[in-house]
């Protein structure tokens, strides 16, 4: 093993040198990741919140905005990916996620198929959790992740199974949903539902353009004051059979609109440990949502597809026109799955066994993830002067943790992904114009000062040293 171990880390050196582009008859890499990776305790719980590595087994497109994948309940062990290998019931599907991340965060607008009738809130006065009648239990064996796809059977053992599959764009996530043969089934749209506390939400349903739309704000990263926005525009395949909304406790069947603020509103799931010690995941922040229902009993699947952007909701909609609307699914994926393998496959390595093969690749995976896409694709974003700026020519990311990636991921992301990485650093230039100094780990549109040290200025620096020089600090 010692060996094969040596001979696979002496390929790997190589590759940082020699990276090639992807060959006709080169095994496919894609096979080699598995998401999974870091979704479980492998160490002990240092108070942040679960052993688990922060990552999420969902949907993504590489370095994308939108991060579409399960969130579990009650996700103690890796509550800041949001999915917990160890639990057996799933609260949702959320389009926003951190990969790697030390603190909670994003988690927002989760959807939710069920069988269940929309007789009762999905909220729970007083937290953040989902009324258990629409939590849905799932099993491993039914379960499947491969970048840019996952899908899962919820209830499998049941009568009612939903088959689930997820994929996504930069800034959309698509979802074919198969239901039973039943008169009505729903797709919950949980705009209160963010991972820490919503400081507002609002939805609108309007059944004649088959849409559910609408914004949150949430925050409170690492417990910072930032606060953030998302719009969202989720454009359904199929007339809604019924539809409504709920605020709090109360549902409302027909309704159109929903909205709830609470400036200070807080969640206990920021704090280190809270999850596992404070039961009930209480919070203050706003619950909002809204249903579409469906008759499956002749057709039996239903695909709904959400754009989303954090500059307003016409850009939501716009980059859902753009990137997602009149494709077909499984094109949708199999685009997403031709992008990491070229992404992947800018880096050979040989010899080693299949197991360690992975490893590698699973973790190429991961520095692929993030930073994240904030412009839109007419390249507007929201400055953190507060302020829609124009990106131009060069992508604006964001969610850069800076201070533990500086020595690593960013001399990497400059050899394999020059133009990416000198786009990073236009951002970092950018929000330093935008806020008054370069930033410490930038989050959505949010300076969050978080962790201490300059990370900015060596990231920058070790973006030029290697290579990658087409931007102007």
């Amino acid at each position: 093993m010692l060996r094969l171990s040596r001979s696979l880390l002496g390929a790997v050196a190589l590759a940082f040198v020699l990276v090639v582009p992807a060959h006709a008859n080169a095994p496919d890499v894609v096979r080699s990741v598995d998401p999974f990776v870091g979704t479980s305790s492998g160490a002990p719980d240092f108070g942040t919140g679960g052993g688990a590595g922060a990552t999420f087994p969902g949907a993504v497109f590489p370095f994308g905005m939108v991060q579409f994948s399960p969130d579990t309940e009650p996700g103690a062990d890796n509550f800041a990916g949001g999915y917990s290998y160890r639990d057996r019931l799933l609260r949702g599907f959320s389009l926003t996620h951190f990969s790697g991340a030390g603190c909670a965060g994003f988690g927002d607008v989760p959807i939710l198929p069920t069988t269940a009738a929309v007789k009762s809130s999905p909220a729970v006065a007083g937290s953040g959790d989902v009324n258990p009648r629409y939590l849905a239990r799932f099993d491993h064996r039914d379960e499947q992740a491969s970048p840019g796809s996952y899908g899962v059977i919820l209830d499998p053992r049941s009568s009612h199974p939903i088959s689930v599959a997820l994929t996504a764009t930069t800034r959309t996530g698509d979802a074919r949903l198969v239901f039973p043969a039943r008169r009505r089934v729903s797709v919950l749209v949980n705009a209160g539902g963010s991972s820490l506390a919503n400081y507002a939400a609002g939805v609108r349903v309007d059944p004649g353009a088959r849409e559910i739309f609408g914004s949150v704000q949430s925050g409170g990263f690492c417990f910072q004051p930032t606060k953030y926005r998302v719009y969202f525009v989720a454009r359904f395949d199929r007339r809604f059979a019924a539809s409504g909304t709920w605020d709090g406790e109360a549902v409302t069947p027909g309704g159109r609109s929903a909205d709830a603020t609470n400036p200070r509103a807080f969640s206990l799931k920021g704090v280190p440990g809270g999850p596992a010690v404070l039961p009930g995941n209480p919070s203050t922040g706003v619950q909002v949502g809204a249903y579409a229902s469906f008759d499956t009993v002749t057709t039996r699947t239903v695909v709904v597809r959400i754009g989303i952007s954090f500059t307003s909701l016409a850009q939501a909609r716009r980059n859902l026109a753009r990137e997602s609307l009149g494709r077909p699914f499984d094109r949708l994926r199999a685009a997403a799955r031709q992008q990491w393998r070229a992404e992947l496959g800018k880096v050979s390595v040989s010899g080693g066994s299949p197991r360690l093969r992975s490893l590698f690749y699973t973790a190429l995976y991961h520095a692929l993830i993030e930073p994240s896409t904030l412009s839109d694709t007419d390249g507007s974003y929201p400055g953190m002067d507060g302020r829609v700026h124009r990106a131009g020519e060069a992508v604006q990311y964001t969610d850069i943790s800076g201070w533990d990636v500086y020595r690593t991921q960013v001399p990497l992301l400059a050899m394999l992904e020059p133009r990416r990485a000198a786009d990073l650093a236009t951002s970092l230039v950018r929000d330093a114009r935008q806020s008054g100094c370069l930033p410490r780990w930038p989050y959505a549109d949010q300076q969050t000062n978080v962790m201490t040290g300059d990370p900015s200025d060596p990231i920058i620096a070790a973006i030029y040293a290697f290579g990658a020089r087409e931007f102007d600090a």
